[in-house]
């Protein structure tokens, strides 16, 4: 069986993912649990080849990298790898899968999922079910559930951007209040985790923003070109349109990206030729321009993603 690109489009709602879109909260829920929610950006690492399983079905091994985001510390930047079967029917344009994830935050602690479609879902509009069902560390005893929801944009009948939203509940070590809540606070980055500041730091952040904004546009259209792709008012030509762009709403999704690049996308990797700062000012601008609002970038998170 031979499959056309609108085939393997429907196959690779997995493949290679720009940014994520969402956002990002933690709370203590009414039962003692807590309640999480992070986005996420999947990027494709490798594929098996499709392998037709009869009446119009093909099965296919995959093998993604995760980028998460979160609040309260809560697998704030923490990177994964995800492996899953999926089996896909094109004409009825329904995908099935079922795998695991494994994801490590900034401390090393590891927290593994284990999720499924339960039946064949729509390609349009893939929720996966899923649970915790470990950790090590802090996260040791971690159980809880969590229910996945996946976004993708189709341009020139490609996918070029995907990504998505983890959302639920999780307790650790078997308690109703997680016993390592503390300590989930504490593995956020400092700059995050820190209590309100007075009015002198607001101001000094006024001011990094606006130093950054200025900065980032001298990168975005002479340093790095960038308006080259994405056009001087982020309307996209070679690239994809940044403008009113909601996938830029991830921090990591947009660091990863301006250091690693796309290239099956023809974006390249500016990681050996911009400095932390660089790619912090140009990532504030872009996230903050052409009615973007998703506000700066520091430094210290890209070389924390470098």
């Amino acid at each position: 069986m031979t499959m056309d690109r609108s085939t393997k489009i429907a196959i690779s709602i997995s493949a290679a993912a720009l940014f994520a879109v969402g956002t990002a909260a933690i709370a203590q829920a009414p039962t003692g649990e807590t309640e999480f929610e992070l986005i996420f950006s999947l990027t494709e690492i490798s594929a098996g080849e499709a392998v037709a399983t009869g009446d119009g079905q093909m099965a296919l091994a995959v093998n993604q990298v995760a980028h998460l985001l979160g609040a309260g510390g809560f697998l704030n930047y923490a990177v994964g790898n995800c492996s899953s079967l999926q089996v896909v029917d094109v004409e009825a344009r329904t995908i099935e899968t079922h795998g695991y994830c494994s994801y490590r935050d900034a401390d090393g602690d590891w927290v593994f999922e284990q999720f499924t479609t339960d039946g064949a879902a729509p390609i349009d509009t893939i929720v996966l079910a899923g649970e915790f069902i470990g950790g090590t560390g802090k996260f040791e005893g971690i159980a809880g559930t969590v229910a996945t929801e996946m976004f993708g944009l189709i341009e020139d009948n490609e996918v070029t951007l995907v990504g998505g939203r983890k959302t639920g509940r999780f307790t650790v070590g078997g308690d109703d209040v997680p016993a390592a809540a503390d300590d989930i606070v504490a593995a956020e980055p400092a700059d995050a985790a820190a209590p309100a500041q007075p009015a002198t730091a607001v101001e000094d952040d006024d001011a990094l923003f606006a130093a950054l904004m200025e900065e980032g546009a001298f990168v975005f259209r002479r340093v790095a070109n960038c308006a080259g792709c994405h056009g001087n008012e982020g309307l996209g030509d070679f690239g994809p349109k940044l403008a009113g762009n909601g996938y830029l709403a991830s921090v990591s999704g947009v660091v990863g990206i301006i250091l690693g690049g796309f290239t099956e996308h023809g974006m390249p990797a500016f990681a050996a030729d911009l400095d932390n700062r660089q790619v912090a000012a140009v990532a504030t601008f872009v996230r903050n321009s052409w009615g973007n609002d998703f506000g700066l970038v520091r430094e210290e998170w890209v070389a924390n993603r470098r």
